[in-house]
C-alpha cells in the first residue's frame, strides 16, 4: 500500500480523494508509466485516457508540482518449475504379418475303374502266364555242369635210377620187414607202408665203397629228419642220394642199427615235426642180417 500512496503523491493526486478512486488513479498511473516508460508526454496522456478515462488524463496533464521519481516495487520472481517430462508412449505390439500359405493343389479325383476292365486284365495275365509255362516246358533243360571232385593229393611220380641201393619193384609187406633184390642183384631189407616195394617206406642197402645207407623211399625232398625208436630220438641229415631218395649213412654196430634190430617201432619225422613214417620193426633183425651179409 505504501508504494501506491507514494506514487500517487508523486503524481500530484489529491489526498482528499476517496480511497477507492485514489487507488484506481494510482494504479492507472503506474500502469501507464510502466507502459510508456515516462510520466509525461502525449503517450502517457493517451495511456491514462485509455486506461483511466478523462479524469485520469486531466490529473496527469496538470500536475500540481513537479513529479518526483517513483521507486518501483521490487518483485520477487520465483524460479520456474521444470516442465514435467512427457510420459513415455508405450507402443502397442504390432501384429505379425499373416503367413501366406501356398495354395494346395486341388485333389484329383481318381477315375472309377470298371470291374469289367479288371476282369479282362486278369484274364490277359493268366493267358500270358500259361504261355510262359508252356514255353518253359518245351525248352530243353540246360545241361548241369558237374564240378569235378577235388584232386587227391598224390605223391610225386619220381622214377628212381636203377642203382644197387634201390629195391627192385615187387611185393612187400606193410607189417613186417622183408628182403628184396636191387636191379643190380644186391640184397636189400626194409618195410613199405603200401605193401609194394619201393613206393613209400624205409629201406636199408649196401652201396659200392663199403657204405651202408638208410633210404626214405617215396620222399622227394632231402633235409633234416628225426629218427625216433623207443626212447632214442635223434635228428639226422638225409641228403638226396644216387637213388633219388633222401639217404642217411648208417654205421654197422651204431646206435641206429642196434635199435632197428632190437626195437618195436620206428618213426621218421620231418623238420617241422610232422610225421612221415610210423612203421613196425617186426622181422627187422633177420632181414637186416641177410642184407648186411652181402656188404
Amino acid at each position: 500500500m505504501r508504494p501506491i500512496l507514494a506514487a500517487a503523491i508523486c503524481l500530484g493526486l489529491p489526498a482528499s480523494a476517496g480511497a477507492q478512486g485514489f487507488l484506481e488513479r494510482a494504479q492507472c498511473s503506474l500502469t501507464c508509466a510502466a507502459e510508456t516508460e515516462s510520466r509525461e508526454g502525449p503517450d502517457f496522456d493517451a495511456c491514462m485516457a485509455r486506461v483511466c478515462g478523462a479524469e485520469g488524463a486531466g490529473v496527469a496533464a496538470t500536475p500540481s508540482e513537479p513529479a518526483r521519481p517513483v521507486q518501483a516495487e521490487e518483485t520477487v520472481v520465483a524460479p520456474a518449475e521444470p516442465a514435467p517430462r512427457p510420459a513415455p508412449v508405450e507402443m502397442a505390439p504390432q501384429p505379425a504379418p499373416p503367413v501366406q500359405q501356398s495354395p494346395q493343389p486341388a485333389p484329383v479325383a481318381e477315375p472309377a475303374i470298371d470291374p469289367a476292365e479288371i476282369e479282362a486284365l486278369r484274364a490277359e495275365i493268366e493267358a500270358l502266364r500259361g504261355q510262359v509255362e508252356a514255353s518253359e516246358a518245351e525248352a530243353p533243360a540246360p545241361p548241369v555242369q558237374k564240378t569235378p571232385p577235388p584232386a587227391q593229393a598224390t605223391k610225386p611220380d619220381v622214377k628212381p635210377r636203377a642203382t644197387p641201393d634201390h629195391p627192385a619193384p615187387g611185393r612187400a609187406s606193410a607189417k613186417r620187414w622183408v628182403n628184396a633184390r636191387a636191379p643190380t642183384g644186391e640184397r636189400v631189407a626194409g618195410i613199405d607202408e603200401t605193401g609194394r616195394v619201393g613206393e613209400a617206406g624205409l629201406w636199408f642197402a649196401c652201396v659200392p665203397g663199403g657204405r651202408s645207407v638208410l633210404m626214405l623211399v617215396g620222399e622227394p625232398k632231402g633235409g633234416r629228419y628225426r629218427i625216433r625208436i623207443g626212447s632214442y630220438e635223434k635228428d639226422r641229415r638225409f641228403p638226396i642220394g644216387p637213388s633219388g631218395w633222401p639217404e642217411f649213412n648208417i654205421r654197422d654196430g651204431g646206435a641206429v642199427m642196434k635199435r632197428l634190430i632190437a626195437g618195436d617201432r620206428v618213426q621218421i619225422l620231418r623238420g617241422n615235426g610232422r610225421e612221415l613214417f610210423d612203421l613196425p620193426l617186426d622181422g627187422s633183425a633177420r632181414a637186416l642180417s641177410r642184407a648186411r651179409s652181402g656188404c
